[in-house]
């Protein structure tokens, strides 16, 4: 069984974090991309443990995933390389890619649409 997690954001107030759990011999792990931490490919996809993960956040909610772990470890070890990118490849971007193939659009994306509209607006 596999579970999404959604958290507070350390660094940014008005964002979530996410992460997927699931177990494996008995340890509750996560697979999240954070800026603050490195893998050994030098990538910022990461698999913790849950204590480790949920460390300094507030847990907001956990919901269950129609997901293998397979899948996940999968997931998890083909991006490895990738690193965390504010707008390309954020903890949204790993979610959205892991529920449903797609990155979509991440809330990060569409508060720098915004910003960049209102400064249009400001300067008509």
């Amino acid at each position: 069984m596999a579970y999404l997690l959604t958290t507070d954001c350390i660094n940014i107030p008005i964002a979530n974090h996410y992460g997927i759990l699931f177990s494996e011999n008995g340890i509750d792990y996560v697979l999240h991309n954070t800026s603050s931490k490195k893998n050994n490919a030098n990538g910022n996809v990461i698999i913790e443990t849950y204590p480790e993960f949920i460390k300094g956040r507030t847990l907001l909610s956990k919901n269950f995933l129609d997901i293998s772990i397979p899948q996940i470890k999968e997931y998890a070890y083909k991006n490895m390389g990738k690193k965390w990118d504010s707008i390309n490849y954020n903890c949204e971007t790993l979610k959205n890619e892991i529920i449903t193939g797609n990155s979509g659009t991440t809330i990060m994306t569409r508060i720098i649409g915004i910003s960049i509209i209102g400064l249009i607006l400001l300067n008509l």
